[in-house]
């Protein structure tokens, strides 16, 4: 605002100087109206005045002989043209200070213009930063969502093989459990033949025992009858060779209990494979169930993480979706910046240069008005010259009336 602040003030002191003159000048014309009113007084009012001798600029033609009243005419018009002059000065200097002043309100248009254009400029350039950053976030955050989708997918692919790797164990397992009660069925039927042969040989072995004590009491009992000649001793023989004859039939069985014990023995030799086939069955098969648990239980941690892996990867898609909306938010705001900073420096611009044209027609009306007020003073001083003439010569015509009259008389 400074570089305005010096011509608005020169106008306004060139006005004002410039009503100072006019007023100077006013009263010079006043002074010349006063001469030339004693010029046509003093002088004799021959009719030589022609008012073809005076243009209608006020520019006298080339003659030296004027009138009183030709010099008062003369003077009358110069004055009003000074006037006139004096009034067109004016009116260009008021315009020059109107235009001056319009130039600086356009320089403080486009200074506030061009001071708010780079604040939009920069409010602009830190969106865009923004922008950049948000879309760095957003490449990360997506970059991490496809990285945890994946994840995610091979880990349900993984848990999906390992389940079905848990399912065919578990089928295994199944089958051998099956096999495995098979073979124990099959040996539990044998083994309760075992345990019925062997019962039974069991059986006559004891039924042997029982006899075989009892016939050694009835024999230690007929051995002392015998020794005591009691009456007794028949009955006890005739005891004694029952006992023995049962005996004897029991001997017979013993040879069919030794037969069953043998047949239960091999029996038992014969399926004893069948019995480790059966444990070694259910070994396997509990360790296929516990091969089945483990893979189970992997597959739940795999499908787990999994899930938590898609929640996050859902998350990012949820925080992508906002940090798309405040992108395109911020791009908003970015053209709006952007397009406000390119308008604001178009008005500075456009202020800029009617500044320049005012200042050029402000220039303009100075020096029009300098033109003018130079005629003004032309005319005055033509004026002025006419009238300094006009009582030069009436002075001389005076001189020359007293001298002729002096020597007359």
């Amino acid at each position: 605002m400074q570089h305005l602040a010096a011509p608005v003030n020169t106008t306004t002191q060139s006005s004002g100087t410039m009503m100072r003159k006019s007023t100077a000048l006013a009263s010079a014309a006043a002074a010349l109206l006063a001469c030339v009113a004693v010029i046509a007084f003093v002088s004799n009012g021959s009719g030589e005045s022609t008012t073809s001798l005076l243009s209608r600029t006020g520019v006298e033609k080339p003659t030296h002989h004027f009138s009183s009243a030709q010099v008062g005419r003369y003077g009358m018009r110069a004055e009003r043209q000074a006037r006139n002059f004096e009034k067109d000065s004016e009116r260009r200097y008021d315009q020059a200070t109107s235009l001056a002043n319009a130039a600086s309100r356009q320089s403080t248009l486009s200074a506030q213009m061009e001071k708010r254009s780079r604040g939009s400029a920069y409010l602009a350039a830190d969106v865009k930063k923004r922008i950049a950053k948000l879309l760095a976030a957003g490449r990360d955050q997506v970059q991490r969502a496809t990285q945890f989708q994946i994840k995610s997918d091979k880990l349900q692919k993984k848990a999906k093989k390992l389940m079905s790797l848990a399912v065919a164990q578990k089928r295994v397992s199944n089958r051998e459990d099956k096999e495995y009660h098979r073979l124990l069925a099959k040996y539990e039927k044998v083994v309760d033949k075992i345990r019925k042969l062997h019962k039974k040989g069991q059986v006559i072995l004891d039924s042997i025992h029982q006899a075989g004590v009892k016939l050694a009491r009835i024999a230690t009992n007929y051995q002392k009858a015998k020794r005591q000649h009691s009456s007794k001793l028949a009955s006890i023989k005739h005891r004694l060779d029952l006992q023995q004859k049962v005996i004897a039939k029991l001997a017979q069985k013993s040879t069919l209990a030794d037969t069953d014990m043998d047949k239960a023995k091999l029996l038992m030799d014969k399926y004893q494979p069948t019995i480790r086939r059966a444990d070694r069955e259910k070994y396997n098969s509990v360790q296929h169930y516990a091969h089945y648990t483990h893979l189970m239980r992997h597959s739940e941690q795999l499908k787990t993480l999994s899930t938590k892996l898609n929640a996050r990867s859902v998350s990012l898609q949820e925080l992508i979706k906002a940090t798309e909306k405040e992108l395109k938010q911020k791009r908003k705001m970015f053209y709006h910046y952007k397009h406000r900073a390119q308008l604001e420096m178009h008005i500075a611009e456009s202020a800029e240069d009617k500044k320049e044209h005012l200042r050029a027609a402000s220039r303009k009306a100075k020096t029009i008005a300098a033109q003018l007020e130079g005629k003004a003073m032309k005319v005055r001083k033509l004026a002025q010259k006419g009238v300094d003439k006009a009582v030069a010569a009436s002075l001389k015509r005076q001189v020359q009336r007293d001298a002729e009259l002096h020597d007359r008389y």
